[in-house]
């Protein structure tokens, strides 16, 4: 009988117990976790620990994020914080364009508002203006008929 594994991302637990001959297929393993003390003198758990199945071998969770440094983010990081910088002035610029947006929307609104109100004068005046000559026509048209 031999001792298996079940490995996850990160960790893993005992599984059991399988057959000699019986194949271990991911995510289990047949390779014991290590053993021994951690860097802090805490004991090393398999919750320490990730799995490679590929060299088939478990590796000490601070010992490979020392050995890889990090490669993804300290390659990634000058990127991204760069990114953010351009989003931070980008981000600024909108906010500049939101206020004088703002500040134009409102200009426009008084101009149509005193344009509603033109409208409106105008319009009054027309039917004034309408009555009034409706009022001269009615006047004329007795001095028309008398004259002849």
């Amino acid at each position: 009988m031999k001792k298996i594994w079940e490995f996850k991302r990160t960790g893993g637990k005992y599984f059991g117990e399988v057959e000699d001959g019986q194949q271990v297929q991911v995510p289990y393993t047949d390779v014991p976790p290590l053993e021994g003390i951690r860097s802090d003198d805490e004991p090393l758990t398999i919750d320490d620990q990730i799995y490679d199945p590929y060299d088939r071998k478990w590796i000490e969770i601070i010992n490979a994020l020392d050995r890889n440094r990090l490669n993804n983010l300290d390659s990634l990081y000058p990127k991204l914080q760069e990114k953010a910088e351009n989003l931070a002035q980008l981000n600024s610029k909108l906010m500049l364009n939101d206020v004088e947006l703002t500040k134009e929307n409102d200009e426009l609104k008084e101009k149509s508002d005193t344009l509603a109100q033109i409208n409106s004068k105008t319009m009054l005046a027309s039917i004034q203006n309408s009555k009034d000559i409706a009022s001269i026509k009615e006047q004329m048209k007795p001095e028309t008929e008398g004259g002849e």
